[in-house]
């Protein structure tokens, strides 16, 4: 498999999600190959290409490989995720997720773009990162790229794959922890879409 990708071709790529361009400075374009062994993360603004190929590791731009954070500690811990607009379904269980995580760790970011977000948990930039209600697309490049980093991700919902829509994502010293904190309104019985 080629390695090579033309960035021109990768910046012409479509970019979904209108408010992202008109409210941030987060627009990056995913490429994957269809049968799902190399995917590719471009971030424009950086001009940083995060690719990954499954079972060769993951890595930036052409020769610097990728590893998640070896951070232990919840407390300094950076995590990140995307907060949905107020007529989402899901606005109240991230509202609770973010009490109880917030009080547990360094801080969360809300950078823009699920993609980013976890091509971020695979250099090691963030700790960790968790949202519901994605679409494939939006997460199957930064999926690999954590896994193929060192990285957990595991759906949001027992049973689930990661693809479906919820997930959560983290170096192997922090995923348990962390999901343990998210999910703790369904330790305690109640839904967590």
């Amino acid at each position: 498999i080629s390695h090579a990708i033309d960035r021109a071709t990768i910046q012409k790529t479509l970019v979904k999600g209108a408010s992202r361009i008109v409210h941030s400075a987060c627009y990056p374009s995913q490429f994957g190959c269809t049968d799902e062994v190399v995917k590719y993360e471009y971030d424009p603004a950086k001009d940083e290409m995060f690719w990954a190929e499954k079972g060769a590791g993951c890595w930036l731009n052409d020769n610097r490989r990728l590893r998640v954070s070896a951070r232990r500690a919840m407390h300094e811990a950076v995590f990140a995720t995307g907060v949905p607009f107020g007529a989402k379904s899901t606005l109240p269980a991230m509202l609770k997720d973010l009490g109880r995580l917030m009080p547990a760790c360094a801080g969360v970011r809300r950078w823009g773009a699920a993609s980013l977000d976890l091509a971020y948990v695979a250099a090691g930039r963030f700790d960790g990162y968790w949202e519901r209600e994605l679409s494939a697309w939006d997460v199957a490049a930064g999926v690999l790229l954590v896994k193929e980093a060192g990285g957990l991700v595991e759906g949001l919902r027992e049973g689930t794959d990661p693809l479906d829509g919820a997930l959560i994502a983290a170096n192997d010293s922090l995923f348990k922890a962390m999901a343990d904190t998210i999910l703790a309104m369904k330790k305690a019985g109640l839904s967590v879409l």
